[in-house]
């Protein structure tokens, strides 16, 4: 169980610094959210406000498309 947590923690460390460094929606931020995804089950987007245009994206469209 902890160790699932600091998987989870350390995804949204790098996933949000990723983002400060690299912009909205980079591989690295898609990567710790397919992370978490898979840990949790809860689909979060560190960057809720940013369109996603990363073909890592896992997240369906207004029309249900992956």
């Amino acid at each position: 169980m902890i160790v699932r947590g600091l998987i989870i923690a350390v995804a949204l460390l790098v996933g949000s610094a990723s983002v400060y460094w690299l912009g909205s929606d980079n591989n690295i931020e898609e990567s710790a959210e397919i992370v978490i995804k898979e840990q949790t089950g809860f689909d979060i987007d560190i960057t809720p406000f940013s369109p996603e245009k990363s073909g890592l994206s896992t997240k369906e469209d207004k029309n249900g498309n992956k």
